[in-house]
Parts: C-alpha cells; sequence; structure tokens
C-alpha cells in the first residue's frame, strides 16, 4: 500500500503478507502538521493496481456565535443589569 499526499509525494508505504480470513489490513494515521485535502491510496497485489481517494480534513471544534446587548453602554458596581444573551452554532 502506498499513500501520498495531495501534493503527490509519497507519504507511507506499507507491506502486507499476511491474510486475516482473505482480508489484508492496513492501519495507518496522519501526522497533525499533515497538509488537508484529496489523498490517494494505491494498492498492489499481484498484477493488478487498486486506487482511491482519501479525503483527510482537519477537524474543527464546535464554535458559537455569542451576542449580548447591554441596557446601557457602561457598568455601575451594585447596580442591576438588564441583558440579552444570544449564540448561535457557526457551521
Amino acid at each position: 500500500m502506498d499513500l501520498y499526499d495531495p501534493n503527490g509525494a509519497l507519504y507511507k508505504r506499507m507491506v502486507q503478507s499476511n491474510a486475516i480470513n482473505g482480508f489484508y489490513s492496513f492501519h495507518t494515521a496522519t501526522d497533525m502538521e499533515s497538509p488537508t485535502g484529496n489523498w490517494s491510496v494505491k494498492v498492489k497485489v499481484g498484477s493488478v493496481m487498486f486506487q482511491k481517494t482519501l479525503k483527510i480534513e482537519t477537524v474543527m471544534p464546535n464554535r458559537l456565535k455569542i451576542e449580548m446587548g447591554f441596557s446601557t453602554p457602561y457598568l455601575k458596581e451594585g447596580e442591576k443589569l438588564n441583558t440579552v444573551l444570544r449564540s448561535r452554532w457557526l457551521h
């Protein structure tokens, strides 16, 4: 199995010669610094070549847009404050 990054450079080569119930298993991962995008994997079995495009993306944490409206432009110590808090998920 050859794994190529989005720039077409060989990232990793793995050889597996032992099958489990007729299946060859390849376990791999990319580094945190690796580029995201369309990666390519090529597997050669005998004289037959298989190729597949893999989408590798960075997982972004959940993000919120928070709006807070104050009734006055300034805050005073000991004064009660009325405000509206709104939040929305950013996708």
